[in-house]
């Protein structure tokens, strides 16, 4: 056996198990913005997207088959923070039609593939939202509602050579700002509005309102900065490097290990058997410093007990390294 993971298990009594709560919020109503049912069709699509070095705005334009953010964005050294409640929320997932901060340490091209929305309508809360995308782009004149009392401020993207900047055209796989003076509905569409009024009225008859062009006007603010640790509402930076014990623990199939790095690190998150022989690499990477948490699902593993092991490397301080054992049990 490995020495290192033989000391580290023979250490396990002595630890004291620490349960962690997963992170969540209501994302309608006034806490922030939702989204109606998209348009889905049974075609599938595909999109280049060019991200720059650290924060970007995000989102994803189509119907992933796997909606976590490190499948969609492998490289990404941070999880989702989406905008809700006045502040930012944590998420390790996607959904379409919501506009995520990500950070990445280097400049990317993330090719996202999933079923196409051509068509989405937007539930969006009195304020500044956070949005997604579709699967085209959208000219920001052809942003529709049925609300003529609903005012936008104009759509902001985010660049750190410019900072916040109006936008015409609602691009595929970003994210974007907009405020509304009320909460009210839009609608993302590819088709130009003359068109998509007459199809609205064509299919759904005249008793339904024909959606109109949103009115914008600038009320002079900018959006919410990026997510820093006095911007959100968990702390993004901790102080010490610290493993906690998964969730649930005994586990059937999946459970939740969650982990916290002061610093930007790279982390080798590994599952070991109970003689110490790595069995599944769950992540190798880079991690920003903040919280993390990946599932393990254990779905073709025998019952028994296994164990966990973090090792981080400061990467600005290569000679810091951080590296400890927790045990799980998986009872079918």
């Amino acid at each position: 056996m490995n020495p290192s993971i033989k000391g580290g298990i023979a250490c396990l009594a002595a630890l004291t198990l620490v349960v962690a709560c997963a992170l969540s919020a209501q994302i309608s109503g006034s806490a922030g913005h939702s989204i109606g049912n998209p348009v889905e069709t049974d075609e599938s699509g595909s999109s280049v997207i060019a991200y720059h070095e650290k924060w970007n705005l995000v989102s994803t334009p189509f119907i992933l088959s796997n909606d976590s953010v490190h499948v969609t964005f492998p490289t990404a050294s941070s999880g989702a923070y989406l905008y809700a409640a006045g502040g930012y929320q944590f998420r390790e997932v996607l959904t379409p039609g919501i506009g995520y901060w990500l950070r990445f340490p280097a400049a990317v091209d993330v090719t996202i593939s999933g079923s196409d929305i051509p068509e989405m309508t937007l539930n969006l809360a009195e304020g500044w939202n956070l949005i997604g995308s579709i699967s085209g782009p959208v000219a920001v004149a052809n942003v529709s509602t049925d609300d003529a009392t609903l005012i936008l401020s104009p759509f902001f993207s985010f660049g750190y050579a410019a900072g916040y900047f109006e936008i015409d055209t609602i691009h595929p796989g970003y994210g974007y700002w907009v405020y509304t003076n009320h909460a009210g509905s839009i609608t993302l569409s590819g088709a130009p509005m003359t068109e998509y009024a007459l199809n609205s009225e064509l299919s759904s008859g005249l008793s339904r309102e024909v959606r109109r062009a949103v009115t914008i006007r600038s009320n002079g603010e900018l959006p919410p900065a990026p997510p820093m640790a006095e911007d959100v509402n968990a702390p993004l930076i901790p102080d010490t490097y610290f493993l906690d014990q998964s969730y649930p623990n005994p586990f059937n199939p999946s459970t939740t290990i969650r982990f916290q790095l002061p610093a930007d690190s790279r982390v080798t998150l590994t599952i070991h058997d109970i003689l110490g022989r790595p069995v599944v690499s769950v992540y190798e990477g880079i991690r920003a410093e903040g919280y993390h948490s990946f599932e393990w699902n254990a779905g073709d593993r025998a019952s028994g007990s296994y164990f966990y092991r973090l090792t981080a490397v400061n990467l600005a301080d290569p000679g810091a390294v951080y590296s400890t054992i927790r045990k799980l049990i998986l009872l079918r």
